[in-house]
């Protein structure tokens, strides 16, 4: 062991420094702090024998006592050496104690788990067996690994349940997911676009474009094929032209009725266009739906004159009627029917005549030729007549109307001779 005060090597169980006198011994918490010794200072004590023979003794010493990062402290005297000297055997005295303390305890052996060999000991110091304090203070024993307490044991057992529970359920989750799709894409696969269409189209038109939920379904199956997707489109412009067809043939009675009738067409455009869409893809595409809508806005600007001829027709004011017929071109949608009006109007006038006709005849019964005579020319400027009151059908070019003026002329040629 070493002098706690000047360093000095003690290979004995003295309890005070044969150099300077300082006693050995050590506090119950083993927290000393030890200071070092210059070795020339030390080399000098021991080589000075005058210090111990009485020789031309000055009664001081040359030691010097210093930790680590202290200056070297002014020589001390005689006394101060004795003191030093007793303090330090009493402290040795108390370290021998309690490493004896410490080798036969096996409770303290077990806890710190000491093994002299695995010190760092200096070559000089090998027959030194005992550990220093500062050994031992400094030495980090193995401490027994913790074990888990019951309440410990319990929380990781339930976070390991959650655990499995949690990967269970994502399982389940996944194969769940995975089902609906496979399921998803079975039913795509057997859906009949063509027929689901063609239904769906057939409903909404029935419901005047409000049923058109169906129609979202059929474009939902077939947006992502081209295709498919363009095939769905072939068949629905294909009906709506012909709704486009059945709008013009309308024989509405009025001209308000057919306002009506407008607006439903215009709506099953409309709706088709702005409500039947998935992901921004529509079923009606922008050129088509502009092109219906401005056929219907077509047919409904050439059906104002044509209705309005109807209207005159129908309050037979014929005249009027006529005339507003003649004023329909051939590049109204209206044309054809404006035509086919036209010829009904002639055939109206020219049932009136005939009528006439029938009633004059029948005057003639039982009457002279004279009398006979005098009939037909009235019954010709009846017929004449017709002809300048409905001056818009001219009469006078008709085949059937000079048919009748030249029977009654024949017949009073034929009465007077």
């Amino acid at each position: 062991m070493k002098c706690p005060k000047c360093d000095t090597e003690i290979f004995d169980d003295s309890n005070k420094c044969p150099n300077c006198g300082a006693s050995i011994s050590i506090d119950d918490d083993f927290n000393i702090d030890l200071p070092s010794m210059k070795k020339d200072v030390v080399e000098d004590v021991y080589n000075d024998q005058s210090l111990f023979d009485g020789d031309e003794n000055t009664g001081e010493f040359s030691l010097d006592f210093a930790t680590d990062n202290e200056e070297v402290q002014p020589a001390a005297t005689t006394d101060e050496v004795d003191s030093v000297i007793d303090d330090y055997d009493d402290k040795m005295a108390a370290i021998d104690k309690e490493i004896e303390k410490v080798q036969s305890t096996n409770e303290l052996e077990d806890t710190f788990n000491f093994h002299p060999e695995d010190l760092d000991i200096e070559e000089d110091d090998k027959e030194v067996s005992s550990p220093t304090v500062n050994d031992l203070l400094e030495y980090e024993p193995d401490l027994p690994e913790e074990t888990e307490t019951p309440e410990e044991e319990t929380v990781r057992t339930k976070k390991n349940y959650l655990l499995i529970c949690g990967a269970i359920a994502i399982l389940i989750v996944a194969l769940s997911i995975l089902g609906i799709n496979t399921y998803r894409k079975s039913s795509i696969s057997k859906y009949d676009v063509k027929s689901e269409l063609s239904k769906s189209l057939d409903r909404y038109y029935n419901t005047n474009g409000e049923a058109y939920d169906s129609l979202t379904k059929v474009l939902e199956n077939v947006y992502k094929e081209q295709s498919k997707l363009d095939s769905a489109r072939e068949e629905t412009y294909q009906r709506v032209d012909s709704w486009i067809k059945e709008y013009i043939n309308v024989d509405a009675p009025t001209a308000a009725e057919f306002s009506n009738t407008t607006i439903k067409y215009k709506t099953l455009v409309d709706n088709l266009y702005n409500k039947v869409e998935v992901n921004k893809v529509k079923l009606l595409e922008e050129d088509k739906y502009k092109e219906y809508s401005d056929k219907i806005d077509a047919i409904s600007q050439d059906s104002k004159i044509y209705y309005r001829a109807l209207d005159a027709f129908n309050k037979s004011d014929y005249n009027e009627a006529y005339a507003l017929f003649d004023k329909i071109e051939e590049t109204n949608n209206y044309y054809e029917k404006a035509k086919v009006y036209k010829t009904k109007t002639v055939n109206t006038v020219l049932s009136f005549i005939k009528k006439e006709a029938i009633r004059f005849e029948e005057r003639t019964e039982d009457k002279t030729n004279e009398e006979k005579i005098a009939i037909y020319k009235q019954l010709i400027d009846v017929i004449q007549k017709y002809d300048k009151t409905y001056n818009n059908l001219k009469l006078s070019s008709n085949e059937t109307y000079q048919e009748y003026l030249t029977t009654y002329r024949s017949r009073i040629t034929e009465l007077s001779a």
